[in-house]
């Protein structure tokens, strides 16, 4: 095994201790980098608009120690802030910078490597994090996000992933797609539980809208890997999940 992919794993691992879209949301009019990365430019834009967000299961979130606990979400303070605590409330905070953090981490790969998917999903992450603030600010939720620079995050374990997501996904092109398929992954896999934490209809049907969105993007970061003669084996959802993605067309995820 490469220094670059033993590299890449070790940070996928730690991302997943932590642990879509609209009309406008143009995902996969992907070019190549100058490193040869084929473009998607066959694949259509998404037309799904994202009404809410996604956030990490209990068992997925990790203490600033790295030790997963039940209480990771909830009882982090940088997570559970002040009119955060309980459900969906909580979910909503974490995700409103877990979309953030999607967000930010395409947009450092974008510069990095030139590979357009990236700019794409950069503006579908942003459009899921403006929904999920949305609904925090019609239900007086305060907003967790007061600084909403490229890498700051307020959730100190958000902090870290951004800086460990972002490292492997500069070591190459090949990475860098590798860290977009394993966001998306967790993605899924993330609303998934959290549609078992709430019976609120409307964050249900955000929470819909915003998977369908993930398994777009889900499809346009394997295209890309398929491309370039690379693989991406799921690490969070089931392999009959994620085969089932890849070899589904893609969606119009509606709002």
């Amino acid at each position: 095994m490469t220094p670059r992919k033993l590299a890449f794993i070790v940070a996928a691992l730690a991302f997943g201790l932590v642990a879509c879209d609209s009309s406008d949301d143009p995902i996969d009019s992907g070019t190549a980098s100058d490193s040869g990365v084929a473009t998607d430019g066959d694949v259509p834009t998404d037309s799904d608009v994202p009404t809410d967000a996604d956030v990490p299961t209990d068992a997925d979130v990790p203490t600033d120690s790295g030790v997963v606990t039940d209480s990771a979400v909830t009882g982090d303070a940088t997570t559970a802030a002040v009119g955060c605590e309980g459900m969906p409330a909580t979910d909503l905070c974490f995700l409103r910078e877990e979309e953030k953090l999607a967000r930010d981490v395409y947009i450092t790969l974008y510069e990095s490597s030139g590979i357009r998917v990236f700019d794409n999903i950069s503006r579908a992450e942003q459009s899921h994090t403006d929904s999920v603030l949305a609904i925090l600010v019609a239900r007086g939720i305060p907003d967790p996000v007061t600084d909403d620079t490229v890498g700051v995050f307020m959730n100190s374990v958000l902090d870290t992933l951004y800086t460990d997501l972002t490292t492997s996904g500069m070591m190459g092109d090949t990475e860098a797609l590798l860290v977009g398929a394993t966001i998306e992954d967790l993605d899924i896999h993330d609303i998934d539980m959290m549609e078992t934490r709430t019976t609120d209809a409307e964050v249900l049907a955000m929470y819909a809208v915003l998977k369908c969105g993930s398994r777009n993007h889900m499809r346009s970061f394997i295209s890309q890997l398929d491309r370039a003669g690379e693989t991406y084996t799921p690490v969070y959802i089931s392999p009959a999940d994620f085969e089932a993605i890849i070899s589904s067309p893609r969606e119009s995820c509606g709002g």
